[in-house]
């Protein structure tokens, strides 16, 4: 029997540094213009054209403009959990009933994505997610019933 566990990665907007703004630096930064007159007016006409253009990003919550208000990463401390046991109906009503977990997304079947509110600390939720999820495993590993209780006893003075 296998013990169940999440792996965590910090998911966060790339998309501002690969703005349309820094695209079109390095395209005429490479180019090597015929005129000087010749180049401006490509430049004026093409950045003209690439300001019209709203700049998509896309993210595991949906597409969204770059520099919206409403972007994930300005609304939520937001995280990729990687599983090795199946994300199911059970396990994603667990994970959202954890206090601080604002948005999820289940992407696969062991792959899942979380909005932290502002207001909790990631480490706290982490935590929570995984005593739901992944303690299955670590009340029964001592067989000896007096070890057991020893281990009870301790745990008891430690949290007095």
């Amino acid at each position: 029997m296998t013990v169940n566990k999440i792996a965590w990665e910090k998911w966060e907007d790339s998309a501002e540094e690969n703005s349309s703004q820094k695209l079109l630096s390095q395209l005429f930064a490479e180019q090597s213009p015929a005129t000087e007159e010749e180049d401006v007016d490509i430049n004026d006409i093409y950045s003209g054209f690439m300001a019209e253009l709203p700049t998509l990003v896309s993210s595991p919550v949906g597409v969204y403009k770059l520099h919206d208000r409403m972007s994930p990463t300005k609304q939520f401390d937001c995280w990729m959990g990687y599983t090795n046991f199946d994300i199911t109906e059970e396990v994603k009503n667990k994970v959202e009933s954890v206090p601080g977990v604002e948005l999820l997304v289940v992407l696969t079947r062991y792959r899942f994505f979380i909005g932290v509110a502002k207001l909790f600390k990631f480490r706290d939720v982490r935590v929570s997610i995984e005593q739901f999820l992944c303690n299955n495993q670590k009340e029964n590993l001592v067989e000896d019933k007096e070890v057991q209780k020893e281990i009870n006893s301790i745990k008891k003075q430690i949290h007095s």
